[in-house]
């Protein structure tokens, strides 16, 4: 085992770049704060349930996510 001096550099694949459909977001895991980069491609739906996948998120988290951001386009 070797200690990691900076363990947010495990989670961050592209730091610096401004990449459409990414973002860096501050966590905290036990008493440690990591930075983990968030990635994410949206396209379009002509379906009137559109499909949603997602990886490292459980699927009820993932619906209720969507349905909360559908609704804050449906204000704007």
């Amino acid at each position: 085992m070797i200690e990691l001096t900076n363990p947010s550099e495990l989670f961050l694949q592209s730091a610096g770049d401004n990449i459409a459909g990414s973002a860096v977001v501050s966590t905290i895991q036990g008493n440690r704060p990591l930075l983990i980069e968030v990635q994410a491609l949206v396209v379009g739906s002509q379906l009137a349930i559109p499909r949603r996948i997602a990886q490292g998120i459980q699927m009820p988290k993932l619906q209720v996510l969507t349905a909360v951001l559908q609704n804050m386009l449906v204000l704007v």
